[in-house]
């Protein structure tokens, strides 16, 4: 039976009257570049039928073909969705890589430039009575370096750390049904010392009044508050987040204890009817550093985090379907980890659903590109700004990273300009969002940073005794940390320096081990090798005892938590097996002592 992402697309943004467009499209290649000039925004013949929201280099997408092919053009129909009550109808796209045109009934609806984050339209006076054509043309270059890409490879052959594209539709598109004044956007801002939440409405129209309900786990009603909306920006609303009988502060969202508040945010007319509301959430939380720490809701917290890149055999980029992410969730917390680095991906909005309710902290990363152009500075800046202001509601995340390992600005140990680019992007994470940690170049190379984070590999195999000796060493202080140099580049970007930051080695290990019913793809690798499952549980004691043992970094993420193609150095394999029983590798990560960091001088 055929795979079919129906689920409501927004979790965490929720109304009733909403129509799914993933399933079956008309879909066509335009490799000589004909479509426009042939205007098959009007109509076209199609060459395929496209599962969407699959790319078509997948195999859930109904086509499987992994080559070059930059431009394609989907279309369908869809009946006149308009209602007589006077609703607008609004067209969503949660991500298209990575131009994008949308036409309906042949005139230009919006464009969106950038793969993973959303966009939309307000489409309803382009509709007619009965059928209605909507068209979408997407390019995606791929052979481009200097667009913001991740790990997509621009060579057919997917190798190393690189693997195979995801081009156009990769997430659901989908109807919405609105009143003319609606609510855009909700930016919530909670704050546990006072125990308030601060709500800021971003709407359609301004109306004359504004509502928003807190109700804790139980639905009770915490706080209500009413205000009128005035025509100048913002529109804020401030609810207290406790005041229940005996309810002294409010209860804090942890990865152990992920409570979350239930809220309802309304728009009222003269006489307080509803006019639109939405159903959405809060987790009451704070993130800060201190003392070479991180802290959660002011107490030190040890983060024990996996690398996840979000691929699956079957469909790449696009998960087949939402269990498929709560199961990366609950696998990785059965072994012990309390979060996940989000690799070179903008993930699934259920993904980031999941980590809220399931408790599960969460790196998010940008799209980093793979070489430097003065274009790509618009590019990349813009990409980042719309994932942070898309994504700012999860207490989940707790640290935005727009570049890894200098991908995309290979010269910013000693070049001023792209120093300022990684800089200028911290910077912007931290106006738009300062409740959370930012890093500026996730690995080496930082300008300015929250945390210092370096990449380390360098642990050897059981039997490289020196090797093996050399990276205990450098994690015996603070000092040799940040005077490592791993890949040969230094920790700091020349004109900056370390100054007390809490350290985390944020990707270690990538150790390969290949068991029986394991599928062993053409040129799989490892940073280092097992060869049975004793070699290997020997060889995480060991890296991870290495890492925790000295007290002097807050935390680690481990690479990583499957197979991606021919990269095999997962806990898990390609299709989501355990290599190993869980509960062993659950015991490693609760042998690594949780102890203050221990004292140094800078």
């Amino acid at each position: 039976m055929e795979k079919i992402r129906n689920e409501y697309p927004r979790p965490d943004f929720v109304r009733e009257r909403w129509l799914s467009l993933n399933g079956r499209w008309d879909f066509a290649f335009d490799d000589e570049g004909q479509g426009h000039s042939a205007h098959w925004e009007r109509g076209f013949t199609p060459t395929h039928s496209i599962n969407v929201p699959f790319a078509f280099q997948t195999e859930l997408s109904g086509i499987g073909d992994t080559t070059f092919h930059d431009r394609m053009w989907y279309q369908r129909t869809i009946a006149d969705p308009r209602l007589d009550d006077g609703s607008r109808v609004l067209l969503h796209l949660e991500g298209v890589d990575y131009w994008a045109e949308v036409y309906v009934n042949g005139y230009l609806a919006v464009t969106h430039r950038g793969s993973s984050t959303r966009f939309s339209a307000d489409i309803t006076d382009l509709l007619v009575a009965g059928e209605n054509r909507l068209t979408v043309f997407a390019y995606d270059p791929s052979r481009q370096t200097d667009i913001p890409r991740g790990k997509q490879y621009w060579h057919e052959r997917s190798t190393g750390i690189w693997y195979n594209r995801t081009s156009g539709i990769w997430k659901s598109v989908w109807l919405e049904q609105v009143n003319p004044a609606h609510i855009e956007r909700a930016i919530i801002r909670p704050d546990i010392d006072r125990g308030t939440v601060g709500v800021e409405l971003k709407v359609s129209r301004v109306t004359p009044f504004a509502k928003a309900v807190l109700r804790d786990r139980e639905g009770r009603v915490v706080s209500t508050v009413v205000t009128s909306l005035s025509r100048d920006l913002p529109h804020t609303l401030q609810l207290r987040a406790f005041g229940l009988p005996g309810v002294e502060e409010p209860h804090c969202w942890t990865p152990e204890d992920p409570y979350l508040y239930g809220l309802t945010l309304s728009l009222l007319d003269e006489r307080m009817e509803v006019l639109d509301t939405v159903e959405t959430y809060v987790g009451m939380r704070s993130v800060e550093t201190r003392d070479g720490m991180v802290y959660l809701n002011h107490k030190p917290y040890f983060q024990k985090l996996v690398l996840d890149q979000g691929y699956w055999p079957q469909s790449l980029l696009t998960a087949p379907d939402v269990k498929a992410l709560e199961n990366d969730i609950t696998m990785a917390k059965a072994m012990g980890f309390n979060g996940c680095r989000k690799h070179q991906k903008v993930e699934d909005p259920w993904f980031y659903y999941l980590a809220d309710k399931l408790g599960y902290l969460v790196w998010a990363d940008c799209l980093s590109p793979a070489s430097f152009s003065e274009d790509l500075i618009g590019r990349i800046t813009n990409e980042f700004r719309e994932e942070v202001e898309q994504y700012i509601n999860h207490p989940s995340i707790i640290a935005w990273v727009p570049f890894n390992e200098s991908w995309g600005v290979p010269q910013i140990g000693f070049d001023a300009q792209q120093q300022a680019l990684a800089s200028s992007l911290y910077f912007q994470a931290k106006a738009l969002d300062p409740t959370r940690l930012a890093i500026s170049n996730d690995g080496w190379e930082h300008t300015f940073s929250d945390l210092v984070t370096i990449h380390n590999y360098m642990h050897g195999a059981q039997a490289d005794g020196a090797m093996a000796k050399d990276f205990a060493e450098t994690l015996s202080s603070r000092e040799l940390c940040v005077r490592e140099e791993p890949a040969a580049k230094r920790i700091f970007a020349k004109g900056y320096a370390y100054s007390g930051q809490p350290l985390v080695i944020s990707e270690f290990g990538g150790v390969a081990y290949e068991p029986s019913f394991g599928k062993t793809e053409e040129g799989s690798w490892g940073y280092t090798k097992a060869s049975d499952e004793d070699g290997y549980l020997a060889d995480l004691a060991r890296i991870f005892g290495d890492i925790g043992s000295n007290r002097v970094v807050c935390g680690y993420c481990y690479t990583q938590l499957t197979d991606v193609e021919q990269e095999q150095n997962g806990l898990l394999t390609y299709d989501r097996r355990f290599k190993v029983d869980a509960e062993k590798i659950k015991r490693i990560n609760e042998s690594i002592a949780i102890l203050p960091i221990r004292k140094e001088a800078n």
